[in-house]
């Protein structure tokens, strides 16, 4: 997850280790600050948030939209929350029906994106539950008034 911020009148985000870990794997070219931050995370836990304060950051992180934005959750009640798990798992289920259709050959020559598509659902319903979490104090908040 991540969540945007105005910080001394400058915009920053703060970014979800469990994120920064799946960007790394999920997407080619990743840029140096991305893995720099990485690299000092020996010991962070993956609920964990990392400050991006500038500009090329924030702009970088406001153009991954598979990155789920705290902002447009936040005022989401339970009930909103569990229908969005619900929709990503029926979209989860209908391509799986789609990969179960296709012939041994077809599945062979689908496998990497099927494998990304199913590490991108994962990666969905996590970040749902995150942010049930943050909503319900069940997390650490990265500043106080989020």
């Amino acid at each position: 997850m991540k969540i945007f911020h105005e910080e001394n009148e400058r915009n920053v985000v703060y970014v979800q280790i469990f994120d920064l870990k799946f960007i790394t794997r999920e997407i080619d070219n990743i840029p140096k600050f991305v893995l720099d931050k990485i690299g000092k995370l020996d010991n962070a836990s993956m609920t964990d948030f990392e400050k991006f304060d500038r500009d090329y950051e924030v702009s970088f992180f406001k153009n991954l939209d598979f990155i789920l934005n705290y902002d447009d959750y936040k005022d989401f009640t339970d009930e909103q929350l569990k229908e969005c798990c619900k929709s990503i798992s029926d979209e989860y289920h209908n391509s799986l029906k789609k990969w179960f259709a296709l012939s041994n050959a077809e599945r062979l020559l689908a496998f990497n994106s099927s494998s990304k598509i199913n590490k991108k659902f994962n990666h969905d319903i996590e970040s749902i539950q995150e942010i049930y979490y943050m909503k319900h104090n069940a997390r650490h908040m990265p500043f106080k008034d989020c």
